[in-house]
């Protein structure tokens, strides 16, 4: 009665559930029912039943276990994307980040880590609200995906600061890419009401040769760097020409 009760609540599996108790029900009811009418019923009935009964509820795990897998798969991939942006946030980032340092020992080359702290962020937030403010992160992060390769690790680590970080077989490919992308972020705006608000960001760069030794390593050199590239803006604001 239960199975039959949640199989009519549309559980998953509790249709399964409630069919292979039935044979086994059916199978009692026609031992005891005709035990001298039918002797085959009598020696077997329950032995098929158990049967039908093993087979079915063992579908029924093996679908239990299938739709547990994949919801265990669908939270970690959901736990490793900032949900505003749409790109990897912290965590996810990091894991991407290992996976091209292990590429980087095995294969040579150089590594690239772009750190993107975008300027007067909180002016936006505060003159003209948070949905604004979030429409500017959106816009960014979009763009970023747009722009770097699919294998690079982009995220967004909280707040107005995003990370990208690239391999690169020479170092010759390097600064071409930085520039473009500093060229193509310095071209970013939202419209808001009847005016076009521009999106500043400072870029900052830090090329590792050898290996890092860890992920706080390159986020160390990569926020010095941005660092340092925004003292430069404020000092003498850059236009596209000196990008």
């Amino acid at each position: 009665m239960l199975s039959a009760l949640q199989a009519r609540k549309g559980i998953r599996e509790a249709t399964l559930v409630f069919i292979a108790l039935s044979f086994v029900f059916v199978s009692m009811v026609f031992r005891i029912l005709l035990i001298d009418e039918s002797p085959f019923m009598r020696r077997y009935g329950l032995i098929i039943a158990f049967a039908v009964e093993s087979f079915l509820l063992a579908v029924a795990v093996s679908r239990r276990i299938s739709r547990m897998r994949i919801a265990k798969k669908r939270a970690e991939t959901e736990a490793d994307y900032d949900h505003l942006c749409g790109i990897l946030n912290r965590r996810g980032w990091c894991k991407k980040s290992a996976d091209l340092i292990e590429h980087h020992i095995k294969s040579g080359g150089v590594l690239c880590l772009i750190y993107i702290d975008l300027d007067d962020f909180k002016q936006i937030n505060d003159n003209h609200g948070h949905a604004v403010g979030d429409q500017a992160l959106c816009k960014v992060a979009h763009h970023l995906k747009a722009i770097v390769r699919s294998n690079d690790a982009i995220g967004r680590l909280g707040g107005d600061e995003f990370v990208v970080l690239a391999h690169f077989y020479t170092k010759a490919q390097v600064s071409p890419k930085v520039h473009f992308l500093k060229t193509e972020l310095a071209k970013l705006f939202i419209d808001h009401n009847t005016e076009q608000l521009a999106i500043k960001a400072s870029v900052g760069s830090a090329v590792f040769s050898d290996p890092p030794r860890n992920i706080d390593d390159l986020l160390k050199a990569g926020d010095a760097a941005m660092y340092h590239e925004k003292l430069k803006r404020k000092a003498t604001p850059l236009t596209l020409v000196d990008l």
